[in-house]
Parts: structure tokens; C-alpha cells; sequence
């Protein structure tokens, strides 16, 4: 198990410098270890040298090129796991961090963290955070 302060690796993939910059922040404050990148191209780059536990990718990017950047992490990283996170509306931006907070607060190992995207959809492999979703 891997708990806080120890050796979980999390990539998070996301255009968006702030949106990036948080959410490795938040990461890197439980514990986490964190490589943030803002294109599928610096990704890949970091996993070649480094196993990653967790991908957390901004669906920004056409469908095709997500599971795209999915198939070629997983081929160098093959136990990872991923959560794809949609971009919320204008309106709910100031929620989201509220929304992410309540999601992550005390979740300290990959397992917890492996549960949560479980519960998001799709038996962990694959999920969808959206504007609908509601805590």
C-alpha cells in the first residue's frame, strides 16, 4: 500500500497551467509524488523513466488522442490507472475546488485513491469527472 509520504506516483496531463499547477499542488500535499505536464508529448517523456501509479488527464484533447495518450502510458506503465477530468463551465469553477477537496480529503494511499476513481465509473481503469457530478 502506498500512504502518504511515500512512493505514489501521479502524471497529470492538463493543458491548462493553472488547472495543472492546483491540482499537483493538492497531490503533492498528501503525500503524493507529482510530474505535471501540459502536453501527451512531455507525458511520455517522463514514462519513460518513471513508473507512474496514477494519470490524471484533462479531457481537453479529442477523444481519440485521450485514449491514445492511455494505450501508450499504459505500455510503458502497464498497472496504471487513470481518471479523466472534463473541464467545468465558467459558473463552476469556485465548486470544483470545494468538489475536489471533498474527494481527495483523506485519501492516503493509491488503493483509497484506486476506490475513489471505482466509484467515479468504471471499474477504476477509466473516469469521468464531469459538471453533472455533485458530492
Amino acid at each position: 500500500m502506498v500512504g502518504v509520504g511515500s512512493s505514489g506516483k501521479i502524471l497529470v496531463v492538463d493543458g491548462n497551467r493553472a488547472s495543472r499547477d492546483w491540482i499537483a499542488a493538492l497531490l503533492n500535499t498528501s503525500g503524493y509524488k507529482v510530474v505535471a505536464t501540459a502536453t501527451a508529448e512531455e507525458a511520455l517523456a517522463w514514462a519513460i523513466d518513471v513508473e507512474f501509479d496514477l494519470a490524471i488527464i484533462d479531457c481537453a484533447a479529442p477523444f481519440s488522442q485521450r485514449l491514445d495518450l492511455l494505450r501508450r502510458l499504459r505500455w510503458r506503465c502497464p498497472k496504471i490507472r487513470a481518471l479523466f477530468l472534463a473541464e467545468q463551465p465558467a459558473q463552476a469553477a469556485e465548486s470544483w475546488s470545494a468538489v475536489a477537496e471533498k474527494l481527495l480529503s483523506g485519501i492516503t494511499t493509491m488503493q483509497e485513491l484506486d476506490s475513489l476513481a471505482h466509484h467515479l465509473g468504471a471499474n477504476g481503469r477509466r473516469s469521468h469527472v464531469g459538471s453533472s457530478f455533485s458530492v
